[in-house]
């Protein structure tokens, strides 16, 4: 398969800057099929509809022969439902996708990557998604052409069909056994499953946003892995005062792994997690994400607990009055 007849999905918002920045990227490549989902304004946020409306307008920089599909919606979704929207959307009408966010900036070794492992891995059930990051260094033990993880970033990733159809919106109870006891067993160590545990209970409240932990609930239900490779090939250039989820001197960590060609050709012996590779990836997670510290944890905690009590119009006030 040639790199660019991977059908690719944007998923943009309110960012036009860095949707400029994609298309640039993408320019390179030359996908012959996209799909450009574009969530609504907020009617809460004056400044949405003028910066929406400039997104939508980006189309018009494909200029190359390409099949577009446009998916504008008039109101907003939100992060949520316009996330999950989307890639259902495009597997009405695809096999494979590439998903891309508005803020993931794709290297062409990427594309290549993700063409020969689409192929490779299609038919093994196991293997769920191809994921664009690694934040592991290369060595000894991070010597082959990509490793399989039990950690899913999506900065930039592809999947197939037959993996979507096993997502599910759906949270389980995080408080039960059974959901423990998957967590331990898929993870390279409690310490992991307990900081995903936390993730769990955050998509559990009513008003959550959260879409990716449900999309590795299903990764986790049905044993699946990822593929990482053994390089960087997605540049992430979300962090900053408007991003959704992160942002902060923190995650500067991840500008550390610069993207790059992945020059092995040694393929890993088994479909079967790298557990020592998880947990460097780990170790890195720890020193940026907010849920691993005591002082945010707890407050994290205090936060959802209050949107399970809080009636819906209190919730909404809040965000209204936080967005001002």
């Amino acid at each position: 398969m040639n790199a660019n007849q991977i059908p690719v999905l944007v998923i943009g918002f309110n960012r036009p800057e860095l949707i400029e920045k994609l298309f640039n990227a993408l320019e390179k490549i030359k996908p012959k099929v996209l799909y450009f989902a574009v969530d609504g304004p907020r009617p809460s946020n004056l400044a949405d509809s003028g910066l929406v409306t400039e997104v939508q307008r980006m189309a018009s920089m494909i200029d190359w022969d390409c099949q577009i599909n446009k998916l504008f919606r008039a109101e907003n979704l939100g992060l949520k439902e316009s996330v999950i929207g989307a890639i259902d959307w495009i597997f009405e009408n695809e096999d494979i996708a590439i998903v891309l966010e508005d803020d993931c900036i794709p290297t062409m070794e990427f594309f290549s990557f993700c063409a020969e492992e689409l192929v490779r891995h299609k038919n093994v059930s196991r293997v769920m998604q191809i994921s664009g990051n690694c934040f592991v260094p290369i060595s000894e033990l991070n010597s082959d052409r990509y490793y399989f993880s039990s950690i899913n970033d999506i900065w930039g990733w592809a999947t197939w069909k037959r993996a979507w159809k096993l997502f599910e919106r759906e949270v389980p109870d995080v408080d039960s056994k059974e959901l423990m006891n998957r967590l331990v067993n898929y993870f390279p160590s409690r310490e992991v499953a307990r900081w995903f545990a936390r993730y769990v209970l955050e998509a559990s409240a009513p008003n959550s946003q959260v879409w990716s932990t449900q999309w590795t609930l299903a990764l986790i239900n049905n044993n699946g892995l990822t593929i990482v490779p053994q390089k960087n090939l997605v540049s992430n250039i979300g962090f900053i005062s408007d991003a959704t989820h992160m942002s902060g001197k923190a995650f500067d960590i991840y500008g550390t792994f610069e993207c790059g060609v992945i020059e092995s050709r040694t393929l890993p012996k088994a479909i079967e997690a790298n557990r020592d590779l998880d947990l460097q990836r780990f170790s890195t997670i720890k020193a940026t994400d907010l849920n691993l510290r005591s002082r945010p944890l707890l407050l994290s905690y205090l936060r959802t607990g209050a949107k399970r009590v809080l009636p819906f119009w209190t919730v909404k006030l809040i965000r209204r009055v936080k967005n001002y």
